[in-house]
């Protein structure tokens, strides 16, 4: 998730290729795809979305 939030494109994606679940949550219901997407990183949502990331995954803060 730090990845995510950081923008480590090619990190993400060597994740995504060794089987990392796009769609775990932290237990405050965080996710992958969130981080991104707050830390204004749209590469690497997109690659989390075309990943199987769930849009709709649901967060605790309803992010």
């Amino acid at each position: 998730m730090e990845a995510s939030q950081e923008g480590h494109i090619e990190l993400v994606q060597y994740l995504i290729e060794n089987g990392v679940n796009v769609n775990q949550a932290t237990r405050a219901g965080d996710t992958a795809l969130g981080y991104a997407c707050e830390s204004g990183h749209t590469e690497v949502a997109e690659i989390l979305l075309n990943a199987g990331a769930h849009i709709d995954e649901a967060e605790n803060e309803g992010r």
